[in-house]
């Protein structure tokens, strides 16, 4: 256990240490807060509620942050040669795996749940909906649900990312095989 929880460590503060993370970060939250705004104000009749366009957003934008955080996995330590010398290391496959697993999808959901913030923003500035109105059951399985999906795409990314050596093809492959996943 130990062992999982020092990759997954080190995973994470791979993530935290990039400047690129950041940019991310602010790019994502940005570019997905900028869509949901869009969609609300050209669509004045609301046919659905807002957690569902935020969550659709969300999901959009999800695909591109998924490849960017996964096509470095494994990719990475292929390229530079640090697989096989953390294969030498005394810990398992399995746990070289799960633990780069929890860190791209810890990283992932620290990026990802900040941009549910715009939906309480849009609720603060409207002067006609209130706190009350968003449905607290919705927001928490669209939430959910946001976890099983990100979970999902975060392990297809791991896997492609382990298919390839080079980060661009491992990027390319891995935005494919994410909507292929999405659309069928």
């Amino acid at each position: 256990m130990r062992n999982f929880l020092t990759i997954w460590f080190r995973e994470l503060s791979a993530c935290f240490l990039s400047p690129v993370a950041y940019v991310l970060m602010v790019v994502f939250l940005a570019v997905t807060s900028a869509t949901f705004l869009l969609d609300i104000t050209q669509d004045a009749a609301l046919d659905q509620p807002l957690t569902v366009t935020l969550f659709e957003s969300i999901l959009v934008w999800l695909t591109i942050l998924v490849t960017v955080v996964c096509m470095r996995l494994f990719a990475e330590e292929k390229r530079s040669g640090t697989l096989e010398t953390l294969m030498t290391v005394p810990v398992t496959e399995a746990q070289i795996v799960l633990g780069k697993y929890a860190g791209a999808l810890s990283f992932l959901l620290l990026v990802t749940f900040p941009v549910a913030i715009t939906l309480l923003l849009v609720v603060a500035v409207s002067p006609v909906l209130q706190l009350g109105d968003l449905d607290g059951g919705a927001l928490l399985s669209g939430g959910l649900i946001l976890i099983l999906v990100s979970s999902l795409l975060v392990a297809v990314g791991l896997l492609v990312s382990l298919l390839t050596r080079n980060q661009i093809i491992a990027a390319i492959c891995c935005f494919c095989a994410v909507w292929g996943v999405l659309l069928f």
